[in-house]
């Protein structure tokens, strides 16, 4: 069994492999990445303008869609989804808030970091 190839003296690492590590990264440093909620809140069409300014005003919610039928997509960090939809949901005109989707983008570095 030690005659079969083995990574290590190709300098390859498996896990960084497998996890995409080997496009580019130097060594042992990963890409920065933010992961995203997308929240759709249903707000009473009548408060629909006291509703999205409440939004608004809740720190980390970032409102991006407003429609006349009281229908409203919000952005929040992955990592405050339930304290976000308990601040929606205590919202007074606020009927529903449900998370839709999730994505994750990756930061890149900019320019002063490219060398």
């Amino acid at each position: 069994m030690s005659d079969l190839p083995t990574a290590a003296p190709f300098g390859l690492d498996r896990r960084r492999f497998l996890g995409g590590g080997w496009q580019g990264e130097a060594a042992g440093t990963r890409p920065a990445t933010i992961a995203t909620a997308r929240v759709l809140v249903q707000a009473a069409p009548a408060r629909l303008d006291s509703v999205a300014d409440a939004i608004a005003a809740i720190a980390g919610v970032r409102l991006l869609t407003c429609d006349p039928p009281g229908r409203l997509t919000t952005e929040v960090s992955a990592d405050a989804v339930a304290g976000a939809l308990a601040a929606l949901a205590a919202v007074p005109g606020v009927l529903t808030a449900s998370v839709v989707g999730a994505s994750t983008a990756r930061m890149h570095p900019g320019p002063e970091a490219v060398s």
